[in-house]
């Protein structure tokens, strides 16, 4: 798994040979880092926590609501929070992301 594989690759991170993000995400791969986002109990409650929150504010405005999501990732709780705006006026979605391979990824 991940932490297994950045421990491995720990004293190459830090001399500065290797950069964590090619140990994280290998030929681009999501592979490694997705379960860490999705499909376990704590990621999963908190992306509902969010979408919740983020439909609670889409309801109390009349007009669509503008989103800006700093720290994309995997897409995990940008899925959660479209899927409770079903339906409902979402005006503009902008994201960001430190890692272009996420930004790739979501531009598919």
């Amino acid at each position: 798994g991940l932490t297994e594989r950045m421990i491995e690759a720990l004293p190459a991170i830090l001399s500065g040979r290797t950069k964590a993000t090619a140990v994280m995400f290998p030929g681009g791969s999501f592979e490694l880092v997705e379960p860490a986002y999705r499909g376990n109990a704590t990621a999963d409650y908190f992306n509902d926590v969010t979408a919740g929150a983020v439909r609670a504010e889409a309801d109390a405005r009349r007009d669509g609501i503008r989103l800006l999501e700093i720290g994309a990732g995997t897409g995990s709780t940008s899925e959660r929070v479209f899927a409770q705006l079903k339906g409902r006026d979402l005006a503009e979605y902008r994201y960001t992301d430190v890692s272009k391979a996420f930004l790739i990824d979501a531009e598919r």
